[in-house]
């Protein structure tokens, strides 16, 4: 086996002990703060959002949001825009951190899908399985994220399973080709690419990158 797999790092969610949140809301596990824990650029988790109510405010971040289980959400942003998210849908909905956000729960708790990225001089592209179950890229960073079991495949480095929900993350994949593929019983999930700004482009194109800065 080439390097390439042997160096993710795997994360089962249920392995990571959760944090309640201050206002008793929900709770949060997380799997990534990348590249400090206390001063991150990138970070990835699962909440629990057991009660409606308002989120916090990320000044400078932006984020990205999906329900995995549950009878979803409700989000009322600023300029009275109204989003409802669902558990079956594929895409995450990105908004800006620095937005009030209003949660209204329709029925009893939801588990959550949460990206979050500091703004200033990073790339971010964020592709679901249900798009691209096959992903080719020289992003600088790469993590993938699935909401059940899968397989992470490489044809020239192997397998990696992830008992899902689980995290997986390559911290430097040296700008070098990686062709990956989820396979099995796809669940739902999403692919991470993480790159310097001016870099971006040596990707090859799956979808829009998000410019963080």
């Amino acid at each position: 086996m080439r390097e390439d797999l042997k160096s993710w790092r795997s994360t089962r969610v249920s392995e990571v002990v959760p944090t309640p949140w201050k206002n008793g809301g929900g709770l949060t596990r997380e799997l990534l703060a990348w590249p400090d824990p206390h001063d991150w650029r990138v970070r990835v988790s699962v909440a629990v959002i057991d009660a409606s109510g308002p989120f916090s405010v990320f000044p400078g971040i932006d984020r990205w949001f999906a329900v995995l289980d549950g009878d979803g959400v409700v989000l009322a942003m600023d300029g009275g825009r109204r989003e409802r998210l669902d558990a079956g849908a594929a895409e995450s909905l990105q908004f800006r951190g620095d937005e009030a956000v209003q949660c209204e729960l329709l029925g009893k708790s939801t588990t959550d899908f949460n990206l979050m990225v500091r703004r200033g001089g990073i790339a971010v592209r964020v592709t679901p399985f249900a798009r691209a179950p096959r992903l080719q890229t020289r992003a600088g960073s790469v993590g993938c994220f699935a909401a059940g079991r899968t397989t992470l495949h490489d044809p020239q480095a192997g397998a990696l399973e992830l008992d899902g929900p689980a995290f997986a993350w390559l911290e430097d994949a040296g700008h070098r080709l990686l062709a990956l593929q989820a396979v099995g019983a796809l669940p739902r999930g999403w692919w991470i690419e993480v790159d310097p700004a001016g870099l971006a482009e040596s990707a090859a194109p799956v979808g829009p990158w998000r410019v963080a800065q």
